[in-house]
């Protein structure tokens, strides 16, 4: 009978020639000093976007309870974009840049030419979400 024949042992790849430099070390994970660092923050930014919030609805109501029915309706209708429409606007700003930073960490922006980074971007978002809001709310009031 035949016999298959005994396998052959795996042939060593072999060594490529060393040139004294090292190659570059993997990417790997931020340090777990960052990761918790970065965490705060972003715990942070959701609580500073709550906050905001609820002082809004806060100064809302106060508002409109102090001022006589008659006096709060003619206000909204002649002035509304301004006394609801703004403020509306700047906190909803805050808000969206902050539960964006919150959720996908630190921002960076490239748009002709000018790029930002960190603060600067986060501001240049809030900018950019405030005028759309605005804008909104001037085209349909």
């Amino acid at each position: 009978m035949n016999q298959p024949a005994p396998p052959s042992p795996p042939v060593p790849a072999p060594a490529a020639p060393s040139s004294g430099l090292s190659a570059p070390p993997a990417p790997s994970s931020p340090p777990a000093v960052l990761r918790e660092t970065f965490g705060a923050a972003r715990g942070a930014a959701v609580a500073v976007a709550v906050l905001a919030l609820i002082c809004l609805t806060v100064a809302l109501v106060c508002t409109a309870c102090r001022l006589q029915p008659d006096h709060l309706v003619a206000l909204i209708q002649a002035h509304g974009p301004a006394v609801i429409g703004m403020p509306v606007s700047a906190i909803l700003g805050l808000a969206i840049v902050c539960l964006a930073r919150g959720i996908g960490g630190p921002v960076s922006i490239q748009i002709i030419g000018l790029r930002a980074e960190g603060a600067t971007a986060t501001v240049l978002l809030w900018i950019a979400t405030f005028a759309a809001s605005a804008f909104a709310i001037r085209a349909l009031w």
